[in-house]
């Protein structure tokens, strides 16, 4: 099976896609368990409101694909962990790549691959595992013809305190570089404003660029922002606690699906995810 033919069954005939990015048990942070603790039954749950893909570690990944019947998300596989995302901050932050993750993925008929491509102040050498762990993926996916994404993440320094980067000076230079490394998609956070997310499509270069969920906010205004990311380019979405802290998480995302694939309106999604 080629590259393309694996991402168009990621993609939909209008060339968009929802992604559910459940993968947060593998980075070690606790608080990030609320929401997907128990695991089987929310996959259960959120794969039958049909959203395009799931990201998953292998063990969740392992889970989805035992779910039966033929249709199901495809699966993305989580190709890295991180001690970044701790609520502790560690001072020596790493990107670990897994071993075999391109034939781990093949086994479990992934679509694609995701590695980290993480930026935070004062850690250079995460970014620098980060880009060798996305060259290595590279010629990895190259010999098996796994598809790669690339997911971004520029943190910023507020008085100590790291809070998501959302300028699109600071995000659309690692788009190009992640473009350059071989992507074959590219997840980046929300500019603000969302009009700027064009720019990120733009310097992407051909390559499609999905938004991410971003900092958590209400249902609305995600919904909202979501609208406002399509029809600045954004090839589609990948939430993951924008829909898991929801006020009602499987009612969000078929709000988010049926958004996303232009079936409703905003204001009709928004009335989707509030019924109870």
């Amino acid at each position: 099976m080629s590259t393309l033919a694996r991402l168009q069954r990621l993609f939909d005939d209008d060339g968009r896609c929802m992604i559910l990015s459940f993968d947060h048990g593998l980075f070690g942070e606790g608080s990030w368990l609320d929401g997907l603790r128990a695991l089987p039954d929310i996959l259960r749950t959120h794969a039958a409101e049909m959203p395009d893909g799931m990201t998953l570690p292998t063990g969740g990944a392992r889970l989805l694909q035992s779910l039966p019947g033929r249709r199901k998300p495809a699966l993305l596989l989580r190709a890295d962990t991180s001690n970044a995302y701790l609520a502790s901050h560690p001072d020596a932050q790493y990107d670990l790549g897994l071993r075999d993750v391109v034939e781990r993925a093949l086994r479990l008929d992934a679509v694609c691959v995701v590695q980290s491509f993480l930026t935070f102040p004062g850690q250079a050498a995460l970014t620098r595992d980060c880009i060798a762990n996305v060259d290595r993926l590279r010629a990895e996916c190259d010999r098996y013809a796994m598809p790669l994404m690339v997911e971004l993440l520029a943190m910023t320094d507020n008085a100590g305190v790291p809070l998501v980067e959302t300028g699109e000076a600071i995000i659309a230079p690692l788009v190009r570089q992640a473009m350059e490394l071989g992507a074959d998609v590219i997840k980046a956070d929300p500019t603000v404003p969302s009009t700027d997310f064009a720019r990120l499509v733009e310097v992407a270069a051909g390559v499609p660029v999905i938004a991410s969920g971003g900092i958590k906010a209400p249902d609305a205004e995600v919904l909202t922002r979501t609208a406002e990311l399509l029809e600045a380019g954004a090839r589609g979405i990948a939430y993951g606690r924008n829909v898991l802290w929801a006020e009602h998480p499987t009612r969000m995302t078929r709000a988010l699906c049926d958004l996303v694939h232009g079936r409703v309106t905003v204001d009709e999604a928004i009335d989707i995810a509030r019924r109870a």
